[in-house]
Protein backbone atom coordinates (compact mmCIF):
# COMPACT_ATOMS: atom_id res chain seq x y z
CA UNK A 1 0.00 0.00 0.00
CA UNK A 2 1.31 3.03 -1.11
CA UNK A 3 2.08 6.34 1.37
CA UNK A 4 -0.62 8.69 0.12
CA UNK A 5 -3.05 6.16 0.37
CA UNK A 6 -2.20 5.77 4.05
CA UNK A 7 -1.76 9.24 4.52
CA UNK A 8 -5.34 9.90 2.71
CA UNK A 9 -7.16 7.22 4.76
CA UNK A 10 -5.59 8.24 8.01
CA UNK A 11 -7.00 11.94 7.34
CA UNK A 12 -10.58 11.05 5.89
CA UNK A 13 -13.49 12.68 7.99
CA UNK A 14 -15.12 10.97 11.06
CA UNK A 15 -14.34 8.27 13.77
CA UNK A 16 -15.05 4.77 14.53
CA UNK A 17 -15.76 3.08 17.54
CA UNK A 18 -12.45 0.62 18.74
CA UNK A 19 -15.13 -2.22 18.75
CA UNK A 20 -15.06 -1.22 14.61
CA UNK A 21 -11.23 -2.46 14.44
CA UNK A 22 -11.14 -4.63 17.28
CA UNK A 23 -13.82 -7.35 15.97
CA UNK A 24 -11.85 -7.98 12.57
CA UNK A 25 -8.85 -8.97 14.61
CA UNK A 26 -10.83 -11.24 16.90
CA UNK A 27 -12.26 -12.56 13.37
CA UNK A 28 -8.45 -12.99 11.97
CA UNK A 29 -7.15 -14.77 15.19
CA UNK A 30 -10.62 -17.00 15.61
CA UNK A 31 -10.67 -18.03 12.13
CA UNK A 32 -6.84 -18.08 10.88
CA UNK A 33 -4.99 -18.15 14.43
CA UNK A 34 -3.00 -16.15 15.92
CA UNK A 35 0.29 -16.63 13.65
CA UNK A 36 -1.73 -14.77 11.12
CA UNK A 37 -2.55 -11.57 13.52
CA UNK A 38 0.52 -11.50 14.59
CA UNK A 39 1.71 -10.90 11.05
CA UNK A 40 -1.49 -8.57 10.57
CA UNK A 41 -0.06 -6.57 13.57
CA UNK A 42 3.01 -6.10 11.89
CA UNK A 43 2.00 -4.52 9.22
CA UNK A 44 -0.29 -2.00 10.98
CA UNK A 45 2.30 -1.34 13.66
CA UNK A 46 4.33 -0.37 10.71
CA UNK A 47 1.87 2.21 9.62
CA UNK A 48 0.99 3.20 13.23
CA UNK A 49 -1.92 1.87 13.84
CA UNK A 50 -3.06 -0.10 17.06
CA UNK A 51 -2.73 -3.53 17.59
CA UNK A 52 -5.99 -5.48 18.98
CA UNK A 53 -4.40 -5.15 22.84
CA UNK A 54 -3.94 -1.53 22.35
CA UNK A 55 -7.67 -0.97 21.49
CA UNK A 56 -10.25 0.37 23.67
CA UNK A 57 -13.42 -0.77 22.39
CA UNK A 58 -15.42 2.24 23.36
CA UNK A 59 -12.68 4.98 22.45
CA UNK A 60 -12.73 6.69 19.11
CA UNK A 61 -10.42 6.14 16.18
CA UNK A 62 -9.70 8.11 12.91
CA UNK A 63 -12.45 6.33 10.28
CA UNK A 64 -9.59 5.72 7.72
CA UNK A 65 -8.14 3.19 10.86
CA UNK A 66 -10.69 0.85 10.17
CA UNK A 67 -10.60 1.24 5.97
CA UNK A 68 -6.72 0.99 6.50
CA UNK A 69 -7.32 -2.24 8.77
CA UNK A 70 -9.33 -4.31 6.34
CA UNK A 71 -6.66 -3.10 3.33
CA UNK A 72 -3.91 -4.46 5.81
CA UNK A 73 -5.53 -7.44 6.24
CA UNK A 74 -6.92 -8.13 3.02
CA UNK A 75 -2.78 -7.12 1.45
CA UNK A 76 -1.38 -9.51 4.55
CA UNK A 77 -3.39 -12.24 4.11
CA UNK A 78 -3.45 -12.30 0.43
CA UNK A 79 -7.36 -11.74 0.77
CA UNK A 80 -9.93 -11.05 -2.17
CA UNK A 81 -12.73 -9.06 -2.38
CA UNK A 82 -15.48 -12.03 -1.78
CA UNK A 83 -12.69 -12.72 1.50
CA UNK A 84 -13.44 -9.04 2.68
CA UNK A 85 -17.03 -9.77 1.97
CA UNK A 86 -17.18 -13.08 4.31
CA UNK A 87 -15.45 -11.00 7.02
CA UNK A 88 -18.46 -8.78 6.64
CA UNK A 89 -20.72 -11.54 6.61
CA UNK A 90 -19.20 -13.29 10.19
CA UNK A 91 -18.47 -9.91 11.83
CA UNK A 92 -22.07 -9.41 13.27
CA UNK A 93 -21.51 -13.40 14.67
CA UNK A 94 -19.04 -11.91 17.14
CA UNK A 95 -20.94 -9.27 18.71
CA UNK A 96 -23.39 -9.53 21.12
CA UNK A 97 -25.59 -6.22 20.39
CA UNK A 98 -26.41 -7.93 17.24
CA UNK A 99 -27.13 -11.28 18.91
CA UNK A 100 -29.78 -9.91 20.91
CA UNK A 101 -30.94 -7.30 18.37
CA UNK A 102 -31.68 -10.39 15.74
CA UNK A 103 -33.23 -11.93 18.67
CA UNK A 104 -35.62 -9.70 19.80
CA UNK A 105 -36.86 -8.10 16.66
CA UNK A 106 -38.91 -10.88 14.53
CA UNK A 107 -39.07 -8.26 11.38
CA UNK A 108 -36.72 -7.37 8.94
CA UNK A 109 -38.14 -3.86 9.19
CA UNK A 110 -38.16 -3.16 12.86
CA UNK A 111 -34.35 -4.75 12.48
CA UNK A 112 -33.23 -3.18 10.15
CA UNK A 113 -34.88 -0.11 11.85
CA UNK A 114 -33.10 -0.75 14.88
CA UNK A 115 -29.84 -0.71 13.46
CA UNK A 116 -30.12 3.00 12.51
CA UNK A 117 -28.72 4.57 16.25
CA UNK A 118 -26.80 1.49 15.94
CA UNK A 119 -24.66 3.48 13.28
CA UNK A 120 -24.38 6.63 14.91
CA UNK A 121 -22.90 4.78 17.45
CA UNK A 122 -20.27 3.74 15.68
CA UNK A 123 -19.56 6.06 13.24
CA UNK A 124 -19.66 10.06 13.27
CA UNK A 125 -20.15 10.54 9.99
CA UNK A 126 -22.75 8.95 7.57
CA UNK A 127 -25.86 7.86 7.93
CA UNK A 128 -27.43 3.97 7.51
CA UNK A 129 -30.93 4.41 5.94
CA UNK A 130 -33.41 1.24 5.18
CA UNK A 131 -34.86 3.07 2.12
CA UNK A 132 -37.24 0.36 0.66
CA UNK A 133 -38.08 -2.85 2.81
CA UNK A 134 -40.87 -4.86 0.95
CA UNK A 135 -41.32 -8.07 2.68
CA UNK A 136 -44.15 -9.31 0.37
CA UNK A 137 -41.77 -9.55 -2.21
CA UNK A 138 -39.14 -10.10 0.10
CA UNK A 139 -36.64 -7.24 -0.91
CA UNK A 140 -34.50 -4.72 1.26
CA UNK A 141 -32.70 -1.66 -0.17
CA UNK A 142 -30.42 -0.09 2.47
CA UNK A 143 -28.67 3.06 1.48
CA UNK A 144 -25.41 4.76 3.04
CA UNK A 145 -25.02 8.17 2.51
CA UNK A 146 -22.05 10.52 3.35
CA UNK A 147 -19.53 7.86 3.86
CA UNK A 148 -16.50 7.93 1.95
CA UNK A 149 -13.53 5.73 2.70
CA UNK A 150 -12.32 3.19 -0.06
CA UNK A 151 -14.29 0.42 -2.15
CA UNK A 152 -13.21 -2.28 0.67
CA UNK A 153 -15.47 -1.33 3.09
CA UNK A 154 -18.70 -1.56 0.28
CA UNK A 155 -17.84 -5.56 0.20
CA UNK A 156 -17.55 -5.50 4.12
CA UNK A 157 -20.63 -4.17 4.53
CA UNK A 158 -22.38 -6.46 1.59
CA UNK A 159 -21.20 -9.07 3.99
CA UNK A 160 -22.80 -7.34 6.88
CA UNK A 161 -26.05 -6.62 5.18
CA UNK A 162 -26.35 -10.50 3.87
CA UNK A 163 -25.77 -11.78 7.31
CA UNK A 164 -28.74 -9.29 9.44
CA UNK A 165 -31.04 -9.89 6.34
CA UNK A 166 -30.26 -13.87 6.86
CA UNK A 167 -31.05 -13.73 10.48
CA UNK A 168 -33.34 -10.76 10.25
CA UNK A 169 -35.53 -13.16 8.10
CA UNK A 170 -34.72 -15.98 9.27
CA UNK A 171 -33.87 -16.64 4.97
CA UNK A 172 -31.75 -19.81 4.08
CA UNK A 173 -30.34 -17.72 1.41
CA UNK A 174 -29.64 -14.22 0.67
CA UNK A 175 -28.40 -12.26 -2.26
CA UNK A 176 -27.00 -8.79 -2.77
CA UNK A 177 -25.66 -6.27 -5.11
CA UNK A 178 -24.19 -2.67 -4.76
CA UNK A 179 -26.61 -1.34 -7.16
CA UNK A 180 -25.10 2.33 -6.47
CA UNK A 181 -21.55 3.20 -5.39
CA UNK A 182 -20.11 6.43 -4.02
CA UNK A 183 -16.94 5.53 -5.11
CA UNK A 184 -18.34 4.71 -9.04
CA UNK A 185 -19.73 8.51 -8.66
CA UNK A 186 -23.18 8.27 -6.83
CA UNK A 187 -24.54 10.16 -4.76
CA UNK A 188 -24.68 6.98 -2.02
CA UNK A 189 -23.88 3.53 -1.85
CA UNK A 190 -26.99 1.45 -2.12
CA UNK A 191 -27.60 -1.94 -1.51
CA UNK A 192 -30.66 -4.48 -3.09
CA UNK A 193 -30.98 -7.10 -0.65
CA UNK A 194 -33.22 -10.17 -1.88
CA UNK A 195 -34.12 -12.81 0.38
CA UNK A 196 -35.46 -16.34 -0.67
Amino acid sequence: MDQKKIDYLKNIEGFCRGVSLQTPLVYVENNFGKEKLLKVEEELVKIGLPTKKEISVMQRYPLGYMTLLHLVIKETLGWTDEDIKEMGYNLPKISFFVKMLTKHFISIKRTFEATKPFWRKHFTVGRMIPYKIDEEEKYLIVRIEDYVTDPIDCKLFEGYFSIMAMLATKAKEVKIEERKCMHRGDDYHEYFIKWE
